[in-house]
């Protein structure tokens, strides 16, 4: 069970915070997921999270620099952020996937 003393919360704040809308345009949400988002997470728990990229955007290379991002944010917690980016087209395209439900822009 999660608990106050675990570094993931800070971690969480910390990543979203790296990822400036100048830095990277094409991120239109990051949505975070699994165990932390659920708060039942243990001290061994990655954290989860979905970057929705703009159509047509260079997926590996958005990934690689979210993901260089994320190991900076584990290096200082400790704490692995696993990233799962995904152009916007093809998440609408599924559209019973929990992940395709409207929401603001940025706001996750």
């Amino acid at each position: 069970m999660a608990t106050s003393a675990l570094p993931h919360e800070s971690a969480v704040e910390d990543f979203a915070e790296r990822i400036d809308v100048g830095d990277f345009p094409s991120v239109q949400r990051l949505v975070l997921f699994g165990s932390v988002a659920r708060a039942t997470h243990v001290s061994e728990s990655d954290i989860d999270v979905l970057a929705v990229l703009d159509d047509g955007t260079d997926l590996s290379s958005v990934e690689e620099r979210l993901r260089d991002r994320a190991y900076d944010v584990m290096l200082e917690y400790g704490t692995p952020v696993s990233i799962h980016a995904v152009p916007r087209a093809d998440l609408e395209r599924r559209s019973d996937h929990p992940f395709s439900a409207p929401s603001s822009p940025r706001d996750e």
